[in-house]
């Protein structure tokens, strides 16, 4: 039986969500800077990790719909 694939759009900001929640427990007890610029990049982190997500979902999308279009052509000649 076959593995189901996990898809990038799962895995990659997962991985970076993982990766800037571990750079931040480290440092920011250790940061000096303000508790509004660290909330600005917190957001700014965020906002990339939804931004991330979004566009591999996007490109999954067309895959398959290229894929989709693919197989049809190949059935209707």
């Amino acid at each position: 039986m076959k593995k189901p694939k996990i898809e990038k759009s799962v895995w990659m900001p997962l991985a970076f969500l993982i990766y800037s929640g571990t750079i931040y427990a480290y440092w920011l007890p250790r940061s000096t800077a303000s508790p509004l610029k660290i909330a600005v990049t917190v957001g700014v982190n965020i906002l990339i990790i939804v931004a991330l997500w979004w566009l591999y979902r996007k490109k999954e999308k067309m895959e398959a719909a290229r894929k989709k279009d693919m197989r049809e052509r190949k059935t209707g000649e």
